[in-house]
């Protein structure tokens, strides 16, 4: 990504700062953010690898999403070949945001956004917690940030090529 690319990203992603955490889901393979400052609200898509951390300890990331929880592991007659990853509830990643997620980073106001050269998104929040965002695709649709109020949104795909629409 060259230096005028960087810089629109990091201004475009630089709307959620001081905006609060609303909530959190996924849609299939796709995890999202919903931010909101005043009246506007923010969705970030996310279609690649992604982590939230808390100082140095990983929370969850996106592989979570392909994991039994627990008790469903746990229990005996658990069929790992069997096992629907989609159903909602049935993984870690949705254990997580049921049991901790929504809890913990309700609220949480954005302190600063970074884009990165690769196009990677760092999204730092209060309480020294990070969201984090990488490019792992070369072609395809990585992250992406939508205007809910105005329809606009910024798309990172996997070359590091971003682009407003």
């Amino acid at each position: 990504m060259n230096q005028k690319d960087a810089s629109r990203a990091n201004d475009y992603v630089s709307r959620i700062i001081d905006s609060q955490i609303l909530s959190l889901g996924r849609n299939k393979a796709m995890a999202w953010i919903i931010f909101k400052l005043g009246d506007s609200e923010h969705s970030l898509e996310v279609y690649s690898s992604f982590r939230i951390k808390d100082n140095n300890k990983i929370l969850v990331a996106n592989l979570d999403m392909y994991e039994p929880t627990e008790s469903l592991s746990g229990n005996e007659s658990f069929d790992y070949d069997a096992f629907d990853w989609d159903a909602k509830g049935a993984n870690r990643y949705d254990e997580w945001i049921e049991d901790v997620g929504l809890a913990s980073l309700s609220g949480l106001k954005v302190v600063d956004t970074k884009v990165n050269s690769c196009g990677d998104l760092t999204i730092l929040l209060e309480q020294y917690i990070e969201i984090e965002v990488f490019l792992n695709h070369i072609t395809y649709l990585c992250w992406r940030l939508l205007d809910l109020d105005l329809g606009n949104l910024f798309e990172m795909l996997g070359t590091g090529i971003g682009k407003e629409q």
